[in-house]
């Protein structure tokens, strides 16, 4: 992680300098009626700077590129795999406890890895979202009270954001 940190602090410099810049000639502003920039002082900005804020504008959009959405059917295919149920035996009404538990780690692992919607989740599930809220909450209480699920859980989501799963 000390690589997001030192593009966290990176970023957190160039936004610095681009809302502070040390040349009084970089000093422009954006005229929003006529959608262009307005140039407080005479003289042009030299092509120089306006190569670079270019460069610091593209390198801006890099850092905030989102990383590869992780799809949902990775977490389904993963908890099939380790509970030994089927696809439809995750979607089917059942109540069971053999069925409920891997429904409640596949709700949890949808929403923590692949980040997706809640409304989302309980459509693949076919479940409510109110649902899916209760089960992200159980898993998330269970993984505080046992280390050993805790782990397993985090072990699951190292194979799924790995791709063992897709």
């Amino acid at each position: 992680m000390p690589e997001v940190d030192e593009l966290k602090q990176h970023y957190a410099e160039i936004r610095k300098r681009l809302e502070h810049p040390p040349n009084a000639v970089l000093d422009v502003g954006f005229d929003l009626k006529r959608r262009r920039i307005r140039i407080p002082s005479p003289e042009p900005i030299p092509k120089t700077h306006i190569a670079t804020l270019a460069g610091v504008v593209i390198l801006i959009r890099e850092l905030k590129r989102t990383p590869e959405k992780i799809p949902a059917k990775a977490a389904i295919k993963a908890v099939v795999r380790h509970f030994h149920v089927g696809v439809m035996d995750l979607r089917s009404p059942s109540r069971k406890l053999t069925l409920s538990h891997p429904r409640q780690v596949a709700a949890y692992l949808m929403r923590t890895c692949c980040h997706v919607s809640l409304a989302e989740i309980g459509r693949k599930l076919h479940r409510d979202h109110s649902t899916i809220i209760n089960a992200v909450h159980r898993i998330q209480v269970l993984m505080q009270r046992d280390p050993y699920f805790a782990n397993y859980i985090k072990e699951m989501k190292y194979k799924i954001r790995a791709r063992r799963y897709g």
